[in-house]
């Protein structure tokens, strides 16, 4: 997602999550919604980026998060 309407890349929402956490907690945010990222213009298949999205939220307690699924 280094442009607008490129193809995203795994690595690329890892670094997301990460900076989402991060700013969550600098600014004492306690509940997010976000949605399927990267799976739109980018081509990401869904179910790659729910596993990314568990790998790094599942264990999170301090901040309620929502995955919002279009279907």
């Amino acid at each position: 997602m280094t442009y607008p309407g490129t193809f995203s890349k795994k690595e690329t929402i890892y670094k997301i999550c990460d900076n989402l956490i991060y700013l969550c907690r600098k600014n004492d945010v306690k509940s997010i919604c976000i949605p399927l990222l990267g799976c739109g213009v980018g081509k990401l298949e869904e179910k790659d980026v729910l596993e990314i999205f568990k790998e790094k939220f599942f264990r999170i307690e301090d901040i309620d998060i929502k995955i919002i699924i279009n279907t």
